[in-house]
């Protein structure tokens, strides 16, 4: 019974690997969040976080093509041999694409409306950041310009709207 178990453990956990990297735009060098990075013609899939990173493990040994997709980037295929029990590092610079969308009709009735805006206040303890995982300054740096920067167009557009209502 034991040398059964033994053989079914070392069949599920033998002829796997690892392939793991960072997306990276090529005309910035700033990740790219969120991208799909999967094997062609298998369920192994993810998406990169906020720095770029991916990971697919637990992946058979073979020769797959690893596709990376991402709506504002060129799509890149490229062919990666995974090895039992090796870790295959893939980083990947994206060229710019063009999204090319079709023409559209919009049309509205003006109302007048009252929009509340809500404010939230969210308090980080010192022990709460000892808790965030690190990505590191570089990240850390762009992510707060990013969200910096979302809020203040998000303002400027609030304040535009209301500018020419009155």
């Amino acid at each position: 019974l034991t040398l059964s178990i033994a053989m079914l453990f070392s069949a599920a956990v033998y002829g796997q690997g690892t392939v793991k990297g960072f997306i990276s735009s090529e005309s910035t060098g700033e990740a790219v969040m969120f991208a799909s990075v999967s094997l062609e013609g298998t369920s192994h899939g993810v998406t990169t976080d906020f720095s770029g990173y991916y990971s697919l493990s637990r992946v058979p040994a073979g020769t797959y093509t690893l596709v990376v997709t991402s709506i504002e980037f060129q799509n890149t295929k490229e062919v990666v041999e995974i090895r039992d029990g090796k870790v295959l590092t893939k980083n990947f610079m994206l060229l710019d694409g063009v999204v090319e969308l079709e023409g559209a009709e919009i049309s509205a009735d003006r109302e007048e409306q009252l929009n509340t805006v809500k404010m939230s206040v969210e308090t980080i303890r010192p022990a709460d950041l000892k808790r965030i995982p690190s990505f590191g300054c570089q990240v850390l740096y762009q992510l707060v310009t990013r969200v910096v920067s979302y809020i203040s167009e998000e303002v400027r557009l609030f304040k535009t709207k209301f500018s020419s209502t009155e």
